[in-house]
């Protein structure tokens, strides 16, 4: 329900807009998203997500866009601070990361041009602590 109210919200929106699907449970949908033209982004939590987005991606005839959500070794408190850290359920390792990703040419630069942009946003003055790399 979710996932159709926000297609429903960038279809009147602008084309620059993002799609960002954490944690998606509708691949189908979503891909339907993007070959509606909306800029649909999957954030691989799990590792065997991937099989099921090229998948689903290969029967609808779309190319997916593909993130990953990293998983930290840093454990916190909170609410979720149970599922933080090495044994977390959700995110990816390195070595994980490196089996999803086709180049790591690709990943350097994508971080690259990331680190730009936050040190530019930071030099501007804005109060930046967390960049999420999608």
């Amino acid at each position: 329900m979710e996932l159709l109210l926000a297609m429903s919200c960038l279809c009147k929106g602008s084309s620059e807009c993002l799609l960002i699907c954490n944690g998606f449970k509708d691949v189908e949908l979503a891909l339907t998203a993007r070959k509606l033209t909306l800029n649909t982004v999957f954030v691989l939590e799990q590792e065997e997500e991937l099989d099921s987005v090229i998948n689903v991606s290969m029967k609808l005839g779309v190319r997916p866009v593909v993130g990953v959500c990293v998983k930290l070794r840093t454990k916190h408190s909170g609410h979720f601070g149970a599922t933080s850290g090495e044994k977390g359920h959700f995110g990816l390792t390195t070595t994980q990361i490196v089996r999803v990703i086709p180049t790591t040419e690709l990943l350097a630069d994508g971080v690259g041009e990331a680190a730009q942009i936050y040190c530019e946003l930071v030099r501007l003055g804005t109060s930046m602590k967390v960049i999420d790399l999608v």
